[in-house]
């Protein structure tokens, strides 16, 4: 009798099942940007922010700085904007702050920029 053909699809994932690994190093690398970029990121200005998203913000903070670009958000020193804004400082990188007049009177704007 004969075997039925194998579709892409289950052909792709018997390749996988096979080394994972092979893929991924097969893939060719992008070269890292080497011009400078304006790196604009949206987070929350909330001191209910978790650990988790602190921590992996200062992370995002600290990548931004090492490889040379500007952070741009809204300026907040607490929450998910300030552990960007304290992990791109940390780092030497810069921080440009875009936050309106009538937000600088309760305190909570990061004034490193």
């Amino acid at each position: 009798p004969r075997r039925p053909r194998a579709s892409p699809c289950s052909a792709h994932r018997r390749q996988r099942r096979i080394d994972p690994r092979r893929r991924e190093a097969d893939r060719p690398r992008r070269p890292a940007s080497t011009m400078p970029l304006n790196v604009c990121v949206y987070a929350s200005a909330s001191s209910r922010t978790s650990e988790r998203f602190m921590q992996e913000g200062r992370r995002l903070g600290r990548l931004i700085a090492e490889r040379g670009h500007t952070l741009i958000n809204g300026g907040g020193k607490i929450g998910g904007m300030g552990a960007l804004n304290d992990g791109c400082h940390a780092a030497g990188g810069r921080v440009v702050c875009v936050i309106h007049e009538m937000f600088v009177v309760d305190g909570v704007e990061f004034s490193e920029a």
